[in-house]
């Protein structure tokens, strides 16, 4: 191997090892990203039950409470 390749190959190691997740960072990002794609359907599961109740403290009908879950979903 010529003596001129041996900074660039050092240097594209070093792009290598600088771009990979340790398995601390890999284990945290698995996590985090779990938690937020759990988030939407885990609040929704929360929300349909509280509908009845949702009417009477409104003091609104049920059709403008489904209006309202639809909203949401869309959103």
């Amino acid at each position: 191997m010529p003596q001129n390749e041996m900074p660039y190959l050092l240097a594209q190691k070093k792009i290598q090892t600088q771009n990979q997740f340790t398995g601390i960072k890999r284990l945290w990002l698995i996590l985090l990203l779990g938690s937020l794609s759990a988030f939407g359907p885990l609040s929704l599961d929360m929300y349909l039950p509280a509908l009845p109740q949702l009417t009477d403290d409104f003091v609104t009908s049920a059709s403008l409470v489904r209006h309202q879950l639809a909203e949401y979903c869309l959103s």
